[in-house]
């Protein structure tokens, strides 16, 4: 009885030191796992301290810093982290220490044995024994150095970038999917009126695009992001903008379309073409007057050239003509030639006037005196030729008011029938002196009594240059006057011009 009792302790002695062995075999081997695990693990992993002394750390780890493990456990994490990193790391061991977290990540800097900055992220967690006393800290570090340096690339090309479209010429507007503005640059602001901070999140179809174009522009967005296929893309395309204020102005835009993150990003270079534009309407309507001039100058010149041309034949008839009707010929001849010099003095003291190189010499004039004077001496073929005047003195450059009644006469004597008079009128007036030309020709339109004094316009009835009208006109302005047609009652025209008084004194 008493050995069988024996022999069963015995065997649960042996029983329990074969559990004890076995725990221990498996506590070894757990250890030897997680050394094995600890030693070869692919990111640095470290036990440390609560006071920053290395207690463990594994071959990845020592790989990174470049010092060995006997050297990292004669130092403290405060050695080799960055100055500038240091006091963020510190803060947040005393927080965990504190009990106010439980863990922290952080990316940091160390100083690499060989004293280049390895970049890292850290996660650390704080082991405490039964107590609540803290043991170590458990760390995982992991290299992020190559990512940090695409980062800087990156960061540096948006740089690069953000300089780049800030002072562009041209207006830098990139939108989402959705037609919502993402990008604005400094000359988009400029443009169109609006501060980036104002429209970044607005839609373009709210804010820049004309409401014409809204639709359209509603129906590309939904058409690309249906087929990934636009005919306006990468085109060079003239439209309108539409300013913050409202107004509209032409603008010419390239737009784009890239991938970003899987989503859709329109952007579009846009230019203002309004300077472009009305140069172009400026070159139209020089190319337009150039044109004119051409005819209607070519057209004053062909009829008294046809007419000396003509004459001179019949001069040279034979048998030769008796002398009364040579000299008539030669009158008419001399007559003609008068004309073509009047043509040509009037373009070249219109270029003159243009160009302030013909001032004005006053004194103080007979004006009555001078247009009858005038009057009596022009060329009128077969219109009779009335003057009536009333004392009326100014001061006026004598050659230019001579050369205002010159043309009016001409003017009126091209659009009266033959046999018709012309009447020339003078008179004082309580503004100053107003000479008056009267015709018994078609009249003026409405539509043309603004512009018949301007340079090279189609003359109202016989296609001339109109450039003696618009002498007529700077010459009065040059007197500080004015020169505008009326209507006559009955039909008609009556030029007039009035010199103001008191006039402009001797230059």
């Amino acid at each position: 009885m008493g050995g069988a009792k024996h022999r069963t302790e015995l065997e649960e002695l042996a029983a329990a030191n074969l559990a004890l062995q076995l725990e221990v075999v498996q506590r070894r081997r757990a250890d030897e796992l997680f050394s094995l695990s600890f030693e070869n693990a692919p990111i640095g992993l470290a036990l440390v301290g609560p006071d920053g002394r290395w207690l463990k750390v594994n071959r990845a780890l020592c790989d990174l810093v470049g010092y060995t493990a006997d050297a990292l456990l004669t130092m403290t994490f405060q050695d080799i982290t960055h100055p500038d990193d240091l006091e963020a790391d510190l803060e947040c061991v005393r927080r965990m220490l504190a009990g106010e977290i439980r863990t922290y990540s952080m990316e940091k800097r160390y100083v690499h044995a060989r004293g280049h900055v390895v970049w890292v992220n850290l996660s650390a967690s704080l082991l405490r024994d039964d107590e609540g006393r803290p043991l170590h800290f458990i760390s995982q570090v992991e290299d992020i150095t190559e990512r940090k340096a695409a980062e800087d690339v990156l960061r540096a090309s948006e740089q690069r970038f953000r300089r780049l479209i800030e002072t562009s010429a041209e207006a830098f507007i990139a939108a989402g999917r959705d037609g919502v503005v993402i990008e604005w640059n400094r000359k988009a602001e400029e443009m169109f009126g609006w501060k980036r901070a104002e429209i970044l999140g607005r839609s373009l179809a709210d804010t820049v695009v004309p409401p014409r174009y809204r639709p359209a522009h509603i129906r590309g967005l939904t058409g690309f992001l249906a087929t990934r296929e636009s005919p306006v893309l990468g085109q060079r395309l003239e439209l309108e903008g539409r300013h913050r204020d409202g107004r509209e102005f032409p603008v010419e835009l390239t737009i784009w379309a890239l991938d970003a993150g899987g989503d859709v990003q329109f952007n579009a270079l846009v230019r203002d073409i309004s300077r472009r534009k009305q140069l172009e309407a400026t070159k139209d309507e020089l190319d337009e007057l150039k044109d004119a001039f051409v005819r209607t100058v070519s057209h004053d010149l062909r009829s008294p050239l046809a007419v000396i041309g003509g004459l001179a034949e019949v001069l040279q008839t034979d048998p030769p003509m008796d002398l009364d009707a040579q000299r008539s010929i030669a009158g008419r001849i001399e007559a003609n030639a008068a004309r073509l010099e009047r043509l040509e003095s009037n373009h070249l003291d219109y270029d003159r006037v243009s160009h302030g190189r013909l001032p004005l010499h006053c004194e103080p004039t007979d004006v009555s005196a001078l247009v009858g004077g005038v009057a009596a001496n022009v060329e009128v073929d077969d219109h009779p030729l009335g003057v009536e005047s009333e004392p009326a003195t100014a001061d006026v450059d004598r050659t230019k008011m001579e050369r205002i009644v010159e043309n009016l006469v001409a003017n009126a004597a091209r659009h009266t029938p033959e046999g018709t008079p012309i009447w020339v009128r003078v008179s004082a007036v309580p503004d100053g002196v107003l000479i008056a030309v009267d015709d018994a020709g078609p009249g003026v339109p409405d539509t043309l009594k603004r512009t018949i004094f301007e340079p090279y316009h189609r003359d109202r009835l016989t296609g001339g240059a109109g450039i003696g009208l618009s002498l007529v006109a700077r010459f009065a302005e040059l007197h500080d006057g004015r020169a505008w047609v009326e209507d006559r009652p009955g039909g008609g025209a009556s030029f007039r011009v009035l010199i103001p008084q008191p006039a402009r004194q001797a230059s």
